[in-house]
């Protein structure tokens, strides 16, 4: 914001003029928060999203990995369950990177 006497001057020159200057700068206040609301929700929503895809793909690999072993593929198994702890133990540490 300009300082009084700068607004002062706008005034004498534009009548209302202080006050336009102000309304526009609550307007574009306004309007940011509004835009960092949305941001943060939409945030929010991906990060849960993120978490129940990421919950359903270890279930189905887990799923996969059972199954295999059960049909008697036990390499398989082992390949599909290592590599599911695997990307699970990677995402945790990547998270706890990032949170860092």
């Amino acid at each position: 914001m300009p300082p009084p006497a700068v607004l002062e001057d706008f005034d004498r020159v534009v009548p209302g003029g202080a006050e336009r200057i102000f309304a526009a700068w609550e307007g574009e206040t306004a309007h940011r928060h509004a835009l960092e609301k949305r941001n943060l929700l939409l945030s929010a929503v991906d990060t849960i999203l993120g978490k129940v895809f990421a919950f359903l793909f270890v279930c189905g690999a887990l799923g996969a990995c059972i199954y295999t072993a059960a049909i008697g593929a036990n390499w398989v198994a082992a390949i599909l369950g290592s590599g599911t702890i695997a990307s699970v133990v990677w995402a945790f540490v990547k998270q706890r990177e990032r949170d860092d």
